[in-house]
């Protein structure tokens, strides 16, 4: 990174401020399927500035190297982790559970088409 964006964001962080031009974003809509005349068939994807984007970086680098190192995350938590997929996450719930899973009346799983979501 250059220094002068080193120099702005350790003030931005001291400051506990950020400038104004970088909470700003261009919102552009993205065709997802079908028609594309049906407003409905977009998403609205927000497009932040370069440097709002590297702070944002470097401040949750910080937060979990931070949290990482001092035992402060359960390891429960698969969101937002580094080498923790939500893949994982189900291989590992498959595994803890075995084969019972599928054949016990007391568990139940539900699963939910994650396209219909985006």
């Amino acid at each position: 990174m250059s220094p002068h964006l080193t120099s702005f964001f350790r003030w931005s962080i001291h400051h506990e401020t950020v400038y104004d031009g970088w909470k700003l974003a261009r919102v552009s809509p993205i065709f997802k399927k079908d028609d594309s005349t049906d407003p409905g068939n977009y998403c609205p994807v927000s497009i932040l500035s370069v440097p709002s984007k590297l702070l944002e970086s470097e401040i949750n680098t910080a937060i979990v190297n931070r949290v990482t190192s001092n035992n402060l995350i359960t390891p429960n938590q698969w969101a937002y982790r580094k080498a923790h997929s939500t893949e994982l996450l189900l291989i590992h719930l498959t595994e803890r559970n075995g084969g019972g899973l599928w054949m016990t009346a007391h568990r139940r799983c539900h699963f939910c088409r994650l396209q219909e979501c985006f």
